[in-house]
């Protein structure tokens, strides 16, 4: 049996006035999975940066300072920059850097992360982590940026979608795919 792929949108959207970081045209991007496992244990792997590049490996691997290695992102400041994170291509070749900073955190039902990068000019990341009855979940992550360099958005829309792709697709083979059921009334 084949693995569906995850549920995907993505649009670009245009603002109104392109004078200021904000105002330049944005893209978006949904991706939604539904897994097996309960939600506290989708969530608890969220939480760590070790789960991040769990999901994220072989592309790509996240640093983190070593006073941060090994706690829970759920235990972040909100509202500042918590660090640095540089992004490693292959976990080696350093390929971009996360001013890595979150605007909510919520151990039971997710994060928005609202950072800058090297390539972005803004940089959001929802991830919400639904329980479904009887004991699976949905993962739901909604990906909003602006690029820093005008006229890269369209590339940068396609490398945010395929890592996006390939973090669902590791999220399925360590936490099992759950098929979704229909009903008939």
């Amino acid at each position: 049996m084949t693995a569906a792929a995850p549920t995907t949108a993505a649009a670009p959207t245009t603002a109104a006035a392109p004078t200021t970081a904000a105002a330049r045209r944005s893209f978006a991007l949904e991706i939604a999975s539904e897994l097996t496992a309960d939600a506290a244990t989708v969530l608890a792997h969220a939480g760590m940066l070790a789960g991040v590049n769990q999901e994220l490996r072989p592309l790509v691997r996240m640093t983190a300072p070593r006073s941060f290695r090994g706690r829970s992102l759920f235990e972040a400041p909100v509202g500042a920059p918590l660090f640095r994170s540089w992004l490693l291509l292959g976990g080696v070749v350093p390929v971009d850097f996360d001013h890595l900073a979150f605007e909510s955190l919520d151990p039971a039902s997710g994060f928005v992360e609202s950072s800058t990068m090297l390539t972005m000019a803004t940089w959001r990341h929802e991830r919400r982590v639904t329980a479904r009855t009887p004991g699976g979940t949905r993962v739901v992550d909604r990906l909003t940026f602006v690029p820093r360099v005008p006229g890269t958005g369209g590339l940068l829309a396609r490398v945010v979608e395929r890592v996006f792709r390939h973090r669902h697709a590791r999220l399925r083979a360590l936490f099992g795919e759950s098929t979704p059921t229909s009903s008939c009334e």
